[in-house]
């Protein structure tokens, strides 16, 4: 039995346009972000070959990059045939493999984003509130906005390749006034604000150098207007991938020489159940006080 977790690049050349493509409304860009989870079993027919079966959910956005952005989610079977090249080998030495004992220790996780994206009310807006006789209706084009977060996370490593803890995310949109004058010209007397704040759990998977980082939180304060109360949850979602570029060794580190031993870069993909609100570049540094 396994669970797979993946991220990366997706490409499609059939996206919204005005031309020939103004019924798609699930992808507005031809680059996307893909994400992949899934759980099988795998039955070894002989060491080196096996045959899979499991289920997979897969989803295909540009994480609020461009519009139209509803995404695609897909969820089915999956069956597969395995090939391990390696498979003697591994048989071979697998009693004799004695890996050093690792050791669970409690770090406190940083980090810091800076983020764009496109906003679900100008899409409204132009798609289903302005004259067709305007320039701007139905538009493929769509203001850039930035964001950023901020977060910091009480996280206990109790193996090798988990760590799970709580955190707090401190966000900034500095979209907030567009949304506002957006409700404002619609004759709605909304607060705003382009801060946000959320507790969330948090969970990350390690692999060498890469890790997947997921989250769940629930806002303790946000005020992003009327559409926000329709489309978005009093929950999110935030999923990425890191890279430490000095490798995961803060495990062996303590106080300040952690930060740099374990800092990563990465991505996240911030969401309201599933559907993006916005993609960020993040940074992340450890720092580990107290290892058993």
């Amino acid at each position: 039995m396994d669970y797979q977790l993946g991220c990366g690049v997706g490409f499609t050349g059939t996206t919204y346009n005005k031309t020939d493509g103004i019924d798609n409304e699930l992808i507005g860009s031809p680059v996307n972000i893909f994400f992949v989870a899934g759980v099988a079993a795998t039955y070894a027919v002989t060491p080196a070959w096996g045959i899979t079966l499991g289920v997979e959910y897969a989803h295909h956005s540009n994480g609020a990059l461009a519009r139209p952005n509803k995404g695609i989610n897909t969820l089915g079977p999956v069956v597969g045939v395995q090939y391990m090249p390696y498979a003697e080998e591994v048989y071979a030495t697998r009693r004799s493999f004695s890996p050093a004992r690792f050791k669970p220790y409690w770090y406190a996780d940083v980090q810091v984003g800076a983020g764009a994206k496109t906003l679900l009310e100008d899409w409204s807006v132009t798609q289903y509130a302005t004259p067709p006789e305007a320039a701007d209706c139905r538009t493929e084009d769509f203001t850039t906005y930035f964001a950023w977060s901020l977060s910091a996370s009480a996280m206990y490593r109790y193996q090798r390749r988990w760590a799970s803890g709580l955190g707090i995310d401190l966000f900034h949109g500095a979209y907030a006034d567009r949304v506002a004058a957006i409700d404002a010209s619609e004759g709605r007397d909304l607060p705003h604000s382009p801060w946000s704040v959320g507790l969330a759990a948090r969970h990350e998977v390690f692999f060498g150098r890469f890790s997947a980082a997921m989250s769940l939180g629930a806002y303790l304060y946000r005020h992003m207007g009327w559409r926000a109360k329709y489309n978005e949850k009093r929950y999110y979602e935030r999923i990425g991938v890191r890279y430490r570029p000095f490798g995961d060794k803060a495990e062996h580190q303590a106080g300040w020489r952690s930060v740099l031993a374990g800092m990563s870069l990465g991505f996240n993909v911030n969401a309201h159940a599933t559907k993006a609100d916005y993609t960020e570049l993040v940074l992340s540094v450890p720092l580990v006080w107290r290892q058993r």
